[in-house]
């Protein structure tokens, strides 16, 4: 009798072990769940999200994140994305910025008493409400690696920690440096190729800063196409609410054309490129 008792303790030990995790919280419950989920290989590969899945996560492995079944919608769970906690690393004397959040990296250059990255960020960011990876030119992944990647205008949290969107007063120091040697700001920030125009007369910039400005074109969905345009928009920190026929949330831009540069304000709806600058 004692050896069958001695024998039961192994099952009652992993019994009570189970009635404990059983009586944890919601939260507990939910990451048990979710880890029974299958996992997706990639955003695309997520089922069809059904009412009889509503509230249901799923973890997908490219990036190591996590979508949730919301009224229809795969809606992406930021807070899951354990990449945004990493930070960034700065080497100033190879002026190369890491972003740690995928290990890309960047060249930098210095332009006035600010540190810019001189490419555009190619961190592979997800939209809230649609769950779509943010875009590529022309929508081919492979224009990432050229031109970088194209964000919502309405989303922030592009740039890695250490580092943010330039605001407006930033956008100005950073022309007034270019247009200081006296010729026109945008042919200074501008590289020195891909800016021919459509007759092919060439409009490409000097560089002389190093900004190394791409014609990566721009995006806004509710037009329903992406429009190259011989120039590019870079997304610029801040909004304001403005009414015109009806209250629209409108975003500050730098648009960038073949002879033209300047701010504009655009629908939450398109994209633009980042340039981040140091904390």
């Amino acid at each position: 009798m004692m050896s069958l008792s001695r024998s039961m303790l192994p099952f009652v030990g992993i019994l009570a072990a189970f009635l404990t995790l059983s009586a944890c919280g919601d939260d507990e419950e939910s990451v048990a769940e979710a880890g029974s989920r299958p996992i997706a290989q990639t955003v695309a590969d997520l089922p069809k999200c059904e009412e009889s899945m509503h509230g249901d996560v799923y973890p997908v492995a490219l990036d190591g994140i996590s979508f949730t079944c919301f009224l229809g919608k795969w809606v992406y769970e930021r807070r899951d994305d354990k990449r945004l906690e990493k930070g960034s690393e700065y080497d100033p004397v190879s002026g190369i910025l890491t972003d740690l959040r995928d290990g890309q990296t960047y060249r930098t250059v210095v332009i006035g008493d600010k540190v810019w990255t001189a490419e555009n960020m190619r961190f592979r960011a997800y939209e809230y409400e649609t769950a779509e990876v943010t875009p590529c030119y022309n929508f081919k992944e492979s224009n990432c690696d050229i031109y970088g990647r194209l964000y919502s205008v309405g989303e922030w949290g592009q740039c890695p920690k250490g580092w943010h969107i330039p605001d407006t007063t930033e956008i100005k120091e950073l022309f007034s440096a270019a247009a200081a040697g006296g010729e026109r700001a945008e042919t200074v920030l501008k590289s020195t190729e891909g800016w021919d125009n459509y007759d092919g007369e060439s409009l490409n910039g000097t560089d002389e800063l190093g900004f190394s400005l791409l014609p990566g074109g721009s995006l806004c969905r509710s037009a329903g196409f992406q429009d190259k345009g011989m120039g590019t928009r870079l997304i610029v920190s801040g909004s304001e609410l403005l009414y015109i026929t009806n209250p629209r949330m409108l975003y500050n831009v730098m648009m960038f054309r073949l002879n033209y540069s300047g701010l504009i304000r655009v629908d939450a709806d398109c994209y633009g490129y980042v340039r981040c600058v140091k904390d």
